[in-house]
């Protein structure tokens, strides 16, 4: 099988590269950043509320959210909706409750240049939880269709045909992998899964229309040969999931990574992968397993190393699929 490398960019792919250098915005960890605010010259409105969103872990909560809509353009605006990762390293929203991570901090700004509205939610803040809770984790695939809807309610400036989902991490795996499962309302127009452990997936259907791009590092301690394998079985029966690779990159798409062994990670099935259809879980391999089984795939690992310079490529990227996909352009 070949997956497109990240150097394989069209010309607007390599523009939108070089802008990536500059796409660094406002985070708690690169307090240093000169450029943490100039994401502000392309907003024209920006609000931070809470929504009321419901989950099967959690129940009924309020949820941390933050919108923007862009200068450029004219309504109504495509709208990007990030989930954030475990480790929520991004900047803190307007309201002063609530973060996303770096991914969805960078996207910020490539967004709003873009023309598109942007939004994100915190799905842990209020929970107590932190990065190792894995088996707690809320359900942010549940979360975000929640929140589409009530911006869309909400927002009439919004074109509702050009809603697109980004994840990384938990986000990726949780929210975008997760609109794979059954029903699929045709919700949105594209998703992009940034570094997804891939360890577990919904079986593929002929009913998933969305295209999906999955990113994922070489490197990473969620090793890409999972997602090579659930892209793979995607394409068997003509479904639109695609997958690029960045050369070098760790977790988080930086080259100084390292694998640590204190942490804890669902990547133990790699190899061999779960699916998941209608309740029956099975591996790559057709064995048939039960859900308490799930737990052999937890291993010990962690990834460390935050120089990201990758990040940019995968940002860049992340746009060039969604305009790919985009059906408008104000």
């Amino acid at each position: 099988m070949s997956f497109r490398r990240f150097f394989e960019f069209s010309a607007t792919s390599v523009f939108l590269a070089v802008l990536g250098t500059i796409l660094l915005s406002g985070c708690n960890t690169t307090g240093n950043n000169p450029l943490a605010d100039q994401y502000k010259n392309h907003v024209a409105f920006s609000k931070s509320e809470m929504f009321q969103m419901t989950d099967r872990k959690f129940g009924q909560q309020l949820v941390p959210t933050q919108i923007y809509l862009p200068k450029k353009g004219k309504a109504p605006y495509p709208l990007i909706i990030h989930q954030h990762g475990s480790s929520r390293d991004g900047f803190q929203f307007e309201g002063g409750i609530g973060h996303t991570d770096e991914y969805g901090t960078r996207l910020r700004r490539a967004a709003l240049e873009n023309g598109y509205a942007f939004a994100v939610l915190d799905a842990f803040e209020g929970k107590g939880l932190s990065p190792s809770d894995k088996r707690k984790f809320p359900r942010a695939d549940q979360y975000v269709s929640q929140f589409r809807v009530q911006l869309l309610e909400k927002y009439r400036s919004l074109d509702g045909s050009n809603i697109f989902l980004s994840g990384f991490s938990y986000g990726a795996d949780n929210a975008a992998m997760g609109q794979l499962y059954p029903p699929k309302r045709n919700e949105w127009k594209a998703i992009v899964a940034a570094e997804p452990g891939c360890n577990r997936s919904a079986e593929p259907s002929t009913a998933n229309r969305y295209p999906l791009l999955v990113l994922k590092g070489t490197k990473s301690h969620y090793y890409q040969i999972a997602c090579e394998l659930v892209v793979e079985r995607h394409k068997q029966v003509g479904n639109p999931v695609d997958m690029s690779l960045l050369d070098g990159g760790n977790h988080f798409f930086s080259l100084n990574g390292e694998i640590t062994y204190n942490s804890i990670a669902f990547n133990g099935c790699s190899k061999n992968p779960i699916f998941v259809d209608r309740g029956v879980l099975r591996h790559y391999d057709g064995t048939e397993i039960k859900r308490e089984d799930l737990t052999k795939c937890f291993t010990r690992e962690g990834g460390k190393g935050k120089s990201r310079e990758l990040l940019d490529d995968a940002i860049a990227q992340t746009i060039q699929f969604f305009e790919k996909h985009r059906t408008s352009k104000n």
